[in-house]
């Protein structure tokens, strides 16, 4: 990608916009991500006596990111021009037109063969009991809440009264995400593809859920046990926070503590337990546990999709839930090796990324309905 003025100029807007209070909640968190990132690259840094200093040297230091631009590697592609192309596609992709997107008409990019565009996920989700009742539940919500009694969203509109204790599943779609606080004030953050089952009131020994797919929890504190059980381990709290990732098209399950402790038990009885900061892999081999930057695994609840050192494979399986479409590799064609990593928001159309793939890794993508043909170039 070339470094224009057009593209500092729109960098800096977002600058521009965070200092006028005017960013959104996802381009706040984004910034953040920068800030912090570039904290860290400070750190060994001789200290500066002057606070002042140091913040202007961070910003400094952001602009010089978002204008910046990394090659991909035989290992791996750090691409900082994908946050560049988070912040311009914000603010660009409606009002301008450039190389990098397209007008009404949707012409097609360079390496993106276009029929049709597709948005980004929203907020869809099912409420189900087990005595059969079944709700659609309202995109302009976005919160179900349970008292264990009634079931409202969070404005406090009523959902459904529920006098005795049911089974209670939020399920999420493909291009879905729901937030669902429980009975006893929890909450819980579902990815899309997923779904969560617990009961309308916990019992006074354990606060049990069950999980399908990806979910971030804020468990609030208490003596009673609260246990998420998965099709892996069984991963156990009092209060804390955390997120838990059990795709079942996933090789593995993954647990990443960001707050508190957390207890994973196997279906073999293997038990590791977690620190802040630490994240449990479970696969058939068992469980094993590393150091990792949590906001790369929890920066989806915020808005962002967050690449960490992922695979085309594992890239195109994300993507494919979250826009809900099927990527097809043509027969004979071979994946880059490269993993790539960097953040975009989750709200950019699914054009704008395939364009952005398509420029790192030489592949040509047709998007026809719900399938992304891969192609070599």
């Amino acid at each position: 990608m070339n470094s224009t003025g057009m593209n500092r100029t729109q960098a800096q807007q977002l600058l521009d916009n965070y200092h006028q209070g005017k960013c959104s909640a996802s381009e706040l968190a984004l910034l953040h991500r920068w800030y912090a990132a570039q904290g860290k690259r400070l750190e060994a840094a001789p200290d500066l006596p002057d606070p002042l200093a140091m913040e202007r040297l961070l910003w400094q230091r952001i602009e010089q990111d978002i204008d910046g631009v990394d090659t991909l590697s035989t290992k791996v592609a750090r691409f900082n021009w994908i946050r560049w192309l988070s912040v311009a596609a914000s603010l660009l992709i409606v009002a301008t037109f450039s190389v990098w997107y397209y007008s009404s008409s949707r012409i097609a990019s360079p390496g993106v063969e276009l029929h049709a565009d597709i948005p980004a996920g929203s907020n869809r989700a099912t409420f189900t009991l087990s005595d059969g009742h079944h709700v659609a539940l309202s995109e302009a919500q976005g919160t179900l809440v349970s008292d264990g009694e009634r079931f409202t969203y969070a404005d406090g509109t009523s959902v459904l009264d529920v006098p005795s204790v049911q089974m209670a599943t939020v399920t999420t779609p493909r291009s879905g995400q729901y937030q669902v606080v429980l009975p006893d004030g929890s909450h819980v953050w579902l990815n899309a593809a997923s779904s969560i089952r617990y009961p309308t009131r916990f019992s006074k020994d354990v606060r049990r859920v069950e999980l399908e797919g990806e979910a971030y929890f804020e468990v609030k504190k208490g003596q009673v046990p609260f246990v998420v059980s998965t099709a892996g381990p069984e991963i156990r709290v009092l209060g804390t926070a955390f997120n838990v990732m059990a795709y079942s098209d996933e090789p593995y399950t993954q647990t990443t503590l960001v707050e508190g402790s957390v207890r994973l038990t196997s279906s073999a009885g293997a038990i590791r337990e977690l620190v802040p900061g630490m994240q449990a892999i479970a696969d058939r081999q068992g469980i094993r546990v590393q150091e990792v930057d949590v906001v790369d695994y929890t920066s989806w609840k915020d808005g962002i999709i967050t690449l960490e050192k992922q695979t085309l494979s594992q890239i195109f399986r994300q993507l494919g839930r979250w826009y809900d479409v099927e990527f097809v590799v043509e027969r004979g064609v071979s994946l880059p090796s490269a993993t790539l990593s960097g953040d975009v928001l989750r709200d950019l159309s699914l054009h704008a990324l395939l364009q952005t793939l398509a420029q790192q890794t030489g592949l040509q993508f047709e998007l026809n309905e719900r399938r992304v043909i891969v192609r070599s170039r």
